[in-house]
């Protein structure tokens, strides 16, 4: 009898590298994996170039070749409820998203301001009013699509009051200014879940119980 001895050489595979676990690669990848990548647009690691890119914990893209990690987190914006004798100030949006369509007038916060200097500058800038008695009232998130790209934002509300007379006047973002009853602005009318979740609070708490 004879017997044949058969051997297998494996060339040894090296770890993986702590920093790389739990790979996710965009080749094949996952709806978990998909929807970050597919919200930030990313097709190859703005590092290194490689399109070995995976999702790393829920919001964030990892390059699997140089361990880069980008970070979607949630960004910071501001909107004022300024209140009027005739009731509160939007905007008409004048382009996407929400074309069309009643804003409350605010912004994203820039690097180094408190949520307060963000609204007192967007006021100014979007619609030319100044305002006093900043006061907080609600947050809600919010998802806002602009160029391809998906951000998640959280939106932060304060009712306030004008500090002038003079007529209020758009730029480039609105196609004009609105004076509504918050009690009277239909859902559909709102460009923003966000908005329409305050609006729904504020005409519920606060409309007609100022002096």
């Amino acid at each position: 009898m004879i017997i044949y001895a058969v051997i297998i050489l494996q060339t040894p595979v090296a770890a993986p590298s702590p920093a790389l676990s739990n790979p996710m690669p965009r080749r094949g990848f996952t709806e978990t994996a998909m929807n970050v990548i597919d919200k930030t647009g990313f097709k190859y690691c703005p590092n290194c170039t490689s399109d070995i890119i995976m999702v790393h914990d829920t919001n964030a893209v990892r390059c699997g070749a140089c361990g880069y990690t980008y970070f979607h987190n949630a960004a910071a914006a501001v909107a004022g409820l300024v209140e009027t004798d005739k009731g509160l100030l939007f905007i008409r949006r004048a382009s996407e998203p929400g074309l069309g369509l009643l804003d409350l007038p605010g912004g994203f916060v820039d690097h180094g301001e408190s949520l307060e200097q963000a609204l007192i500058r967007e006021l100014r800038e979007e619609i030319g009013v100044g305002v006093i008695d900043l006061r907080y009232l609600a947050s809600f998130p919010n998802i806002y699509v602009y160029k391809d790209v998906t951000y998640h934002t959280t939106d932060v509300f304060f009712t306030c009051r004008r500090t002038d007379g003079g007529l209020p006047r758009c730029n480039h973002e609105a196609s004009e200014i609105v004076c509504r009853d918050a009690r009277t602005v239909k859902p559909g009318e709102v460009a923003f879940e966000s908005s329409v979740k305050v609006l729904e609070l504020y005409a519920t708490t606060i409309a007609g119980k100022r002096p």
